[in-house]
């Protein structure tokens, strides 16, 4: 994650607000939030992208992301995270600001 993406990820944090305020400002597309999903793995949460055909533009989006933590581990296996958007960056960006609700810092 670049230190300005960093940055504006961690003011997002504090001031609890949208994902579409970082992505309209500093994301590029999905590619630059996979080193952040690929650091949660690392630490033993288990992740899923979702692209879901049945849905579509009446209701929360055809695009989810889904963590919970792995119970061999260490991570706290009976918590989870799931969101669900209209747009994949959206989606990513709402359950990593969930995930950092839900575990603390990553």
């Amino acid at each position: 994650m670049s230190q300005r993406l960093r940055a504006k990820y961690n003011q997002l944090i504090l001031n609890n607000g949208s994902a579409d305020e970082l992505i309209d400002e500093c994301i590029d597309g999905v590619d630059d939030l996979l080193p952040i999903i690929d650091r949660l793995r690392t630490r033993g949460f288990v992740i899923m992208l979702k692209w879901d055909g049945g849905r579509g533009a009446g209701d929360s989006g055809p695009y989810d992301f889904l963590l919970s933590g792995h119970a061999d581990s260490g991570v706290d296996s009976g918590r989870s995270v799931r969101t669900n958007h209209h747009s994949l960056e959206q989606a990513i960006l709402t359950g990593l600001i969930k995930t950092q609700e839900t575990f603390g810092p990553f």
